[in-house]
């Protein structure tokens, strides 16, 4: 996968214009096509999406401004230099538990998981959420890719991993945001399908691997900055640009009009 990166990061920004035609596309058809749209029964309301979204695009402009600040902010500086100092230690089983879990934000895995919800939405013949999934998927990776070249910062001194490119904004945090917070919804959406019963146990074990998604996104972010691979400021960055992004997908997600 390492392999591809020269031609993806070449092609990255092209490619996301690419990507956000298509989605416009996507809505168009949908105001076209309205009785047919795409309907998540788990998104968010459109107030919702734009104050979210526009409230973590604000904190994640705040963190690129800093990080593309000389000199750093004192504040920035002190937030990094929190995480680098929590010093992992422990039992070599426990560091390498953690390391082997944090491979569960990596872009095999989540391109992995990203193919079985699709392949998933096929076999329902879901065909406007395999689409918007398939974009929002391939938006994630080139985003988070295209952000990386813009930024060019350093990663830190990695003691206990061997890792490549550039450190800002985290594409574990970004990538485990969209991808597993989009199936955070799409779980959670299932769960409340008219044709369950009400309080039914696959309604109940939907909701609960829901909310075991949620907390595996959170807890990839973390194990990021507690391997010291990524400054605290990376991570924060890509669950900030992770949830705006996901918000422009709830808000194309929804019909134009009627239900």
């Amino acid at each position: 996968m390492q392999s591809l990166y020269p031609l993806i990061d070449a092609a990255a920004g092209w490619g996301l214009v690419l990507v956000c035609v298509a989605l416009l596309a996507l809505r168009y058809l949908q105001v076209r096509y309205w009785r047919t749209a795409l309907v998540m029964r788990a998104a968010p309301g459109p107030l919702t999406c734009l104050t979210v979204g526009g409230a973590a695009l604000a904190a994640f402009a705040v963190l690129a401004r800093a990080v593309a600040s000389e000199p750093v902010p004192a504040w920035l500086s002190a937030l990094d230099a929190w995480g680098l100092t929590r010093n992992p230690g422990g039992p070599d089983a426990a560091l390498a538990a953690v390391a082997a879990f944090t491979h569960l934000g990596d872009s095999l895995t989540v391109t992995g998981v990203a193919g079985i919800v699709g392949a998933v939405l096929l076999w329902r013949r879901q065909w406007a959420g395999l689409c918007w999934w398939a974009l929002a998927s391939l938006g994630n990776g080139l985003l988070v890719r295209w952000c990386k070249q813009v930024f060019g910062r350093y990663r830190p001194d990695a003691p206990y991993l061997e890792v490549h490119g550039f450190s800002f904004p985290s594409g574990h945090a970004m990538s485990s945001m969209v991808v597993y917070g989009l199936l955070v919804i799409v779980l959670w959406g299932w769960a409340r399908d008219p044709a369950l019963p009400a309080h039914s146990r696959a309604g109940r074990a939907l909701r609960a691997a829901a909310f075991g998604v949620a907390g595996l996104t959170l807890a990839i972010g973390l194990s990021r900055v507690w391997l010291q691979v990524h400054y605290a400021s990376d991570v924060l960055a890509g669950w900030m640009l992770g949830i705006a992004w996901l918000a422009v997908l709830c808000l194309l997600a929804r019909p134009a009009r009627g239900g």
